[in-house]
């Protein structure tokens, strides 16, 4: 009898270990696996909104202002500085408009996901490394302010800017890594099946992701990034701040047409990807022939690049 009784408590203990081993796959595979879907979003806007985001952001300033453009654009200081600058904001415009599509779209390719995780990672170890060097640019700035005029004083000023600049580089790089990657799956995943071209949204990001990784190139090269690079690039990126500012429903204050950009673009019959790639867009279109120009100057337009080229 004894022996029955051992046998089915021994059944009903494996019956619990084979129930609990089942909750534990569930919880796992269906819980957690839900959860993930915003975990990675939840940890990008987790950083993007910290402390550290804000002063780091705080000390930049603006578009072409606030004391580091100034300081950047002195004797002692680095003009590449508004290079680095104009790449970090076009691509925080960028995922500004498109980061939210990663709850939507989820974790629908576990290795993007986990490159995306590392690079955030990544992001904020680096984030914390240029606050820290912002922190020491700031400090013996101020000391100029205060009327220090040692030229030992200009001197550490001077270097401890270029401390700030390689640190906000390598920040820089990290960054575009995550929006590219960012935009690429979600819109790869959002409009499947679709003409993503139909979207002005989609249509003027595609142009301006292209754009920001030919400044992100250049920042690496020998000759960097050149003046044409530079304005155009900033052209873009003004103009799609004020589309975005409408949520690109309506038309921009230019007071152009945008369905005849859209039209032209999302027409498959054409493919104006040399145009985007090309980093003098100028030269590009002078050496097209008269059709091509002729829809060059209607895309240039849908872009804000028009009276450049």
């Amino acid at each position: 009898m004894a022996k029955s009784v051992g046998v089915i408590i021994a059944r009903v203990v494996v019956v619990l270990i084979l129930l609990a081993g089942i909750a534990a796959l569930i919880y796992f595979l269906v819980i957690r696996g839900g959860d993930s879907r915003g975990n990675t979003y939840e940890e990008m806007v987790r950083v993007l909104t910290s402390e550290n985001q804000a002063t780091f952001e705080q000390n930049i300033g603006g578009l072409e202002s606030g004391d580091y453009y100034t300081y950047a654009n002195t004797d002692a200081g680095n003009i590449n500085y508004k290079n680095v600058y104009l790449a970090y904001y076009m691509d925080s415009q960028i995922l500004d408009a498109y980061k939210d599509l990663l709850v939507y779209v989820g974790d629908v390719d576990g290795e993007v996901i986990r490159n995306l995780d590392n690079l955030i990672s990544n992001y904020e170890t680096t984030l914390a490394e240029v606050v820290h060097s912002q922190e020491l640019f700031n400090t013996t700035h101020a000391l100029l302010g205060n009327g220090g005029q040692d030229n030992e004083l200009y001197a550490e000023v001077s270097r401890n800017f270029g401390f700030f600049l390689n640190d906000f580089i390598r920040l820089q790089d990290i960054f575009h890594s995550i929006v590219s990657q960012t935009f690429n799956y979600v819109t790869s995943h959002y409009y499947q099946n679709v003409n993503p071209f139909i979207s002005q949204k989609y249509a003027q990001s595609y142009a301006l992701n292209i754009q920001s990784g030919l400044v992100n190139t250049a920042l690496d090269s020998e000759s960097g990034v050149g003046n044409t690079l530079y304005q155009d690039s900033i052209a873009m990126a003004r103009f799609y701040v004020e589309c975005k500012q409408t949520n690109f429903t309506e038309q921009s204050n230019s007071g152009l047409n945008l369905d005849e950009f859209i039209s032209l673009v999302s027409n498959m019959s054409y493919d104006f990807t040399e145009f985007y790639n090309a980093v003098d867009k100028s030269s590009y279109f002078n050496s097209a022939n008269d059709e091509l120009k002729a829809q060059l100057r209607i895309v240039a337009a849908g872009l804000g690049l028009s009276g450049r080229l």
